[in-house]
């Protein structure tokens, strides 16, 4: 995923995002860290495990986001509004 990518799924600016790659900024605000793990389709637990060499806990993708990636109905596209959205709202939360 591109630093672009990276920030627009997660709601990040990309120059926050880019000083986080960079390891000039630290990503130690929880908010921020779960941004970046819905950005990334795992749970918090599983990013903060990686980031520490360690094996994360298992846990499969939501059901919601399961669903709608395997849809057949819906276009790529669609998908992609969709997963957005469901990003979106649940941040707000």
């Amino acid at each position: 995923m591109s630093r672009a990518d990276l920030a627009r799924r997660s709601g990040l600016s990309p120059a926050f995002v880019s000083q986080l790659v960079s390891g000039d900024a630290k990503g130690r605000n929880v908010d921020t860290q779960k941004r970046i793990a819905q950005a990334f389709e795992m749970a918090h637990e599983q990013l903060v495990a990686a980031v520490r060499g360690q094996s994360p806990p298992s846990r499969s993708l939501s059901a919601t986001v399961a669903a709608i990636k395997s849809d057949p109905d819906l276009t790529e596209n669609q998908k992609r509004i969709l997963l957005e959205n469901y990003y979106e709202l649940r941040r707000r939360r």
